[in-house]
């Protein structure tokens, strides 16, 4: 599959493929981390590529000066993005940065499910201190429109949370609010890379078609995975 530049400025870059696009009712906007590093390179992949293509047609989304929102044009995404998605069903995706911008994006898009892996609540040094992964990216920001995911989870939005327990990644999850629409799930003994856990073993792909089509069900990921998960109510 071949994904086309359908928009790319200094802050963003968005890749889809018209004809997949034009041939499904379902569009997932697929939003990328921060990358892995090659070579002392940070290098933003493409992610979820097959699984959100087996889930309908994905638009991949680069905040490339990861800036975790903070610098995109979301008047522009929503123009940009616009003759793509008319007249059919929304939804977003995304790990880590990719995570918390899939949920940020409910703000802006009518998004019916976001499923985000390790999703940071907030980088903000003053919200978060003890949150250091990501020092030198946030450091780098100083503009800071979205401070936290507050005020951006609304009531309309299926929203799927996917966190090991590490104690960092609690720094996140403990904080987003406990209504009826937010499902929080935290898998035991695993870490930030929960998502490539999934892919590994074979259960990526039920777990987003899941979400999307409101189905989701913890029992039915085998034991291999989700030994001991549970959802925060």
């Amino acid at each position: 599959m071949i994904f086309e530049t359908l928009h790319e400025d200094e802050f963003c870059n968005v890749r889809g493929n018209p004809d997949q696009i034009a041939k499904s009712s379902r569009i997932l906007l697929s939003f990328t981390g921060i990358g892995q590093a090659s070579g002392g390179i940070e290098v933003q992949n493409l992610e979820f590529v097959s699984t959100a293509s087996n889930a309908g047609a994905p638009i991949f989304i680069s905040d490339t000066t990861r800036s975790w929102g903070n610098r995109l044009d979301f008047d522009l995404l929503r123009t940009v993005i616009a003759p793509y998605i008319a007249g059919r069903r929304l939804f977003s995706l995304g790990n880590s940065m990719g995570g918390f911008l899939c949920v940020l994006a409910s703000s802006f898009f009518p998004i019916e499910a976001a499923i985000a892996f390790g999703a940071q609540y907030s980088v903000h040094p003053k919200i978060v201190p003890d949150e250091t992964r990501w020092r030198p990216h946030r450091n780098r920001i100083d503009d800071w429109r979205y401070e936290s995911l507050s005020g951006h989870i609304n009531a309309e939005t299926r929203y799927y949370l996917f966190y090991g327990d590490h104690h960092l990644e609690e720094l996140h999850y403990s904080s987003f609010p406990r209504q009826f629409n937010v499902h929080c799930y935290i898998f035991p003994g695993r870490k930030h890379n929960l998502a490539a856990v999934m892919k590994r073993r074979g259960v990526l792909d039920y777990v987003v078609s899941a979400c999307l089509e409101d189905r989701f069900e913890l029992d039915s990921i085998d034991d291999d995975v989700a030994d001991g998960a549970y959802e925060i109510v």
